[in-house]
């Protein structure tokens, strides 16, 4: 058997580990505003309209692809993209997995960041070892690395980062164009896109060698499991043919988006969700702000994620914190070198406006313990 890299997640793990589940969840990465009653709706207006029920086909079916190309316009603003040219995915890492079994050998480099997202790097680290990194600081510099070997991709989410928030300035946002100009392909991850208050273009432009990879995972449902990819032209066929050897989407509910989209309850759900989650983001930077205003903390502009850093170590306080009700993901995994040990992601997917002054005081109480015995 060929050797792979393969390795639990650090937040599955967490996550398993849970006796019972903390009163205050600030680990959690997925929304907490689901659309039941319009997915229940758009079931019964489509669950007898013919081919709904059929095996998608290469790319994913009609239906999920027309619903895409309208998702990529009505909610994000982009201009029109042909549905042949779009390849529908089981969510975005799905995406991520076709596309580096596509494009990497065990031999060749890859580019990801450092601290990423662990779950989009695990695909890229199966495939190869061979890794360098953007390195990124909580204060939102990005470094990204001069390249005497050109490697095959770079993945990054370039706008409300997982763990940060944070966007790429403008002057590594030009760099990763112009990586892509000369001949690497760069991964754009951006599930976050429609619920940032402000977020700066895309990296991704039609026509370029940028693949763009997006999720309904954040705006929907994560369970609805449709994720997408605009690749570069030449990408296009090929991945066609490598999705039929799972064929993993899911064809009633591509039926369902297309319906909402063209009714329009999707576009007011996802309005009320980005009002709610901005709210939230911004509460609990002010709050954090005001309770522990002698850490550093993430300059996180759009997403569910801050970063902080305690000052101790954080997986001893993680222990201490369960105990009292409230959790959050300690960022050390989340690195593939020179990992800062004492800060924590704090999501507030989960953390209604109402919780999060319990949560930071907590949170804070726990803090002031540690740092009073150093």
């Amino acid at each position: 058997m060929t050797q792979h890299k393969l390795y639990l997640s650090p937040i599955e793990a967490l996550t398993n580990q849970l006796e019972k589940q903390p009163k205050f969840n600030g680990a959690a990465g997925g929304p907490d505003i689901i659309p039941t009653e319009l997915l229940l709706k758009a079931y019964k207006e489509t669950h007898f309209k013919p081919g709904c029920h059929d095996y998608p086909g290469a790319g994913g079916s009609l239906e999920a692809r027309q619903a895409i190309s309208e998702y990529t316009m009505k909610i994000l603003g982009f201009p029109k993209t042909s549905p042949d040219k779009i390849i529908v995915t089981a969510g975005a890492q799905h995406a991520i997995k076709l596309l580096s079994q596509l494009l990497l050998d065990k031999d060749e480099k890859a580019v990801v960041e450092n601290p990423g997202f662990i779950e989009g790097r695990m695909p890229i680290e199966y495939q190869t070892s061979r890794i360098e990194t953007i390195d990124i600081s909580l204060k939102g510099e990005v470094e990204i690395p001069g390249l005497a070997e050109k490697p095959k991709l770079a993945y990054t989410v370039p706008t409300a980062h997982n763990p940060l928030g944070i966007d790429y300035p403008e002057s590594a946002r030009y760099k990763l164009r112009k990586l892509a100009g000369e001949g690497i392909i760069v991964l754009e991850d951006d599930p976050y896109r429609a619920l940032h208050s402000n977020p700066p273009d895309p990296i991704w432009t039609p026509g370029s060698n940028i693949a763009y990879i997006g999720s309904l995972s954040k705006t929907v449902a994560p369970g609805v499991r449709i994720g997408f990819i605009i690749p570069p032209e030449g990408l296009v066929e090929p991945l066609k043919l490598l999705s039929q050897h799972d064929f993993a989407t899911n064809t009633p509910i591509g039926c369902m988006m297309q319906y909402l989209l063209d009714t329009g309850d999707l576009q007011g759900h996802i309005a009320l969700k980005r009002t709610i989650y901005v709210e939230r983001l911004d509460y609990m930077k002010r709050k954090l702000e005001e309770e522990m205003p002698d850490h550093e903390m993430s300059l996180a502009k759009g997403g569910f994620f801050v970063t902080i850093r305690l000052g101790c170590d954080s997986f001893k306080l993680l222990l201490k914190a369960l105990d009292l009700g409230i959790s959050f993901v300690p960022i050390r995994d989340f690195y593939l070198h020179d990992p800062v040990v004492d800060a924590i992601r704090i999501s507030i997917a989960k953390l209604r406006i109402h919780y999060i002054d319990e949560y930071v005081k907590t949170l804070a109480k726990i803090v002031g313990e540690c740092r009073g015995t150093l």
